[in-house]
Order: structure tokens, then C-alpha cells, then sequence
């Protein structure tokens, strides 16, 4: 028997399917469907993977047939009976419940047929972290400049033994946050990025209530976010000086860190979008259904890099125009802002870009 025909036949045996092979693996399920199609062979390391997993030897995976174990291509005289034949311990990597392989304590398939989607890969735990760090990473810039304005002595601000030592204590703030910042953005990134090419694959374990239950989140986030924004700048208008700015930066920083948090975590529910490759190969190799669901994912996210891009081009030109043509100031109606601000609404408008135009794409 071919490899092909072997890894097809230990599948069947234990009614895996080849997205749940591809999740123990850590490849993704398009190759799998190349290997059995001998468009593809799988590297030594995957081999000997697969062989612990099915308790089977190389040679009778590659060469022999594991049906028949120990019967390989040069001992065609093996007693046919063989197969019937196994050792107690030969399935200790992998081993079976009711006929099912349990990975990890989670059974992922059944002689009586398959059971329910698991996850075994822990994306769950990698999906609240990493949404996590992000949302702390960005609302820690901008507490940094939230404190900063504490200390800003032309202003009104806090006074420190000298108004030099104050403007040294207003550049150290912005430079911790961006520094605890970065320390928690960029560590987040490459964690998640190690996380994707180890579990290229992950089944689709969430229910319907699951992402319902996201989305109610992602709503009242969105919405408790713009209630603390319009506070901080009621206070703003009602008395503007650093401690007032401070606290309505404060309310951006805690109204950010909802809509990175709630809109990251409910994205990530998309799990067709995460196993999507964007090579030609891997969008034949999806249903037309995943592929379609896909393609509008992208359309929909160049809508929300345009948006992104064209709110941050107005905010910078008008950030310039009130640093250069206004003395440092913004100046709307009897209130004065600091230049600054336009970048942080712009931010606050960005984060707010994908919810919304998911929400009328659905619509």
C-alpha cells in the first residue's frame, strides 16, 4: 500500500477527519488533502509525528501496509493475521477512549461517529491574551500622555521643585507609556505570530451563542466607550485645565481599551477567516461557502484601512496646522485643545471603524 492509502486508512479507523489530523500535526487541512492526492509528501519530523499518533511503525506507514503490521514491501510473507495482533502500550501517545484519539484529555472523534468540536490547541486562551495585550499596549500610551498633562507647569499643572524638573517629569511620562506600551504590543505580536505557524489549523469550536454573546459585549463596549468619551470632555468643556485634560484623556484611554479588547476578541471568533491561507492552492481547497466568506472579509477590510487612513490624514493635517499656525493650540469655538488632540480622536475613530462597518455590512 501507498503512504496515501496508509494515512488514509488510519483516518477512517478512527473516524478522524483530516481537519482534526491537521490540528495534531500543526499543519494546516490543504496539506493533508496534498498528501493523500500525492501532490505533497510530509517532512520526516510529520512522519514520525503521525506514527506515534497511530501507533504505527515508518516502515509500515511508508512502506508497508498498516493493515498488516510488520509486513513491509520486503517481507511480502508475513501471515496476513498479523494486524490483529497489538501491544498494550502501542498507543500511549495517542491514546483511545470509546475509539476516539484523546489529545491533551479531549476526545476528538468516535467509532460511534464524530464528537464534538474541542479545543485542544488552547486558541481560546491565545485569543483572550493576545486581544488583551493589545488593548493594554495602546491604553497605556495613551495614560502616559493622560499623566503628563499632570505636570505641564505653562498650563497650570503641577509644580515640582523646579518648572525644569516638571518638563523633565512630563517627557519621562510620555516616554514610560509608550515604552509599557511597546512592552506589552510587541511581545503580544510575536507571540501570536508563533501561535499561527505552530497551529496553522484550528476546528471551529464555537457555537452560535458563543459569538452572539461576543457581539453583546462588543456592543455595550462600543457604547460604554462613547459614554466616557462624551464625560471627559463635558468636564473638558466645563473647565479646561491639565487636570480636566488629563481625566478626559484618561476616559479615551479606558473607552480605547474596551473597543480594542471586545473587537479583537470578537474578530478572532472568525476561525474560517484564521485558517484561510491566501495562496491560489488553499482558496481552491476551501468550499465555495469559506471562500466567498473570505473574500467580502477582505473587501471589508480594505473599507476599514481606507476609512483608518483617511481619518488619520485629516487629524495629522490639523494637528500641524494648530502646532505651527496656532502656537501649539486648537482652538474650537471659546475651548482650547492641545494640538494633539486630533490624533487622539482620530485613534478613538479608527477603533470605532471596523465595528461599525461590520455592523452595516451585516445590516
Amino acid at each position: 500500500m501507498s503512504f496515501k492509502t496508509n494515512l488514509q486508512s488510519l483516518r477512517a479507523q478512527r473516524n478522524m477527519t483530516q481537519e482534526q489530523l491537521a490540528m495534531l500535526l500543526g499543519v494546516s487541512r490543504q496539506a493533508i488533502s496534498k498528501w493523500e492526492s500525492e501532490k505533497a509528501y510530509p517532512e520526516m519530523d510529520k512522519l514520525l509525528i503521525i506514527c506515534d499518533l497511530f501507533g504505527c511503525t515508518l516502515d509500515d506507514l511508508v512502506l508497508g501496509d498498516v493493515n498488516r503490521p510488520g509486513q513491509s514491501a520486503a517481507d511480502p510473507q508475513q501471515s496476513a493475521h498479523s494486524h490483529h495482533e497489538e501491544p498494550e502500550n502501542k498507543h500511549e501517545s495517542g491514546t483511545r477512549a470509546s475509539g476516539g484519539v484523546v489529545a491533551g484529555g479531549v476526545a476528538l472523534s468516535s467509532a460511534d461517529g464524530p464528537a464534538l468540536p474541542a479545543d485542544v490547541t488552547g486558541y481560546d486562551l491565545e485569543r483572550r491574551s493576545f486581544a488583551l495585550k493589545i488593548a493594554s499596549g495602546v491604553a497605556l500610551i495613551l495614560c502616559g500622555v493622560a499623566v503628563c498633562r499632570l505636570f505641564d507647569v505653562e498650563d497650570g499643572g503641577w509644580l515640582i521643585a523646579s518648572s525644569s524638573f516638571s518638563e523633565f517629569l512630563v517627557v519621562i511620562c510620555v516616554f514610560m507609556g509608550v515604552a509599557l506600551g511597546l512592552a506589552c504590543l510587541v511581545p503580544a505580536g510575536l507571540a501570536h505570530g508563533d501561535f499561527r505557524r505552530r497551529h496553522p489549523y484550528v476546528e471551529d469550536f464555537y457555537s452560535d451563542t458563543d459569538r452572539s454573546y461576543a457581539a453583546r459585549r462588543l456592543g455595550f463596549a462600543v457604547a460604554g466607550g462613547i459614554a466616557l468619551i462624551l464625560l471627559g470632555v463635558a468636564v473638558l468643556v466645563l473647565e479646561d485645565n491639565p487636570f480636566t485634560q488629563s481625566f478626559m484623556l484618561l476616559c479615551v484611554a479606558a473607552a480605547v481599551f474596551g473597543f480594542v479588547y471586545y473587537g479583537i476578541a470578537y474578530g478572532l471568533l472568525n476561525i474560517n477567516e484564521y485558517n484561510a491561507k491566501e495562496d491560489e492552492d488553499d482558496l481552491v481547497a476551501m468550499s465555495r461557502h469559506d471562500a466567498e466568506i473570505l473574500e467580502e472579509r477582505k473587501r471589508q477590510k480594505k473599507v476599514v484601512s481606507s476609512i483608518c487612513s483617511i481619518i488619520m490624514i485629516i487629524a495629522t493635517v490639523i494637528a500641524l496646522l494648530a502646532l505651527f499656525g496656532g502656537r501649539g493650540e486648537l482652538q474650537i469655538g471659546s475651548m482650547v485643545l492641545p494640538f494633539w488632540i486630533p490624533w487622539v480622536i482620530g485613534g478613538v475613530l479608527c477603533g470605532l471603524a471596523e465595528p461599525i462597518v461590520t455592523v452595516f455590512h451585516r445590516r
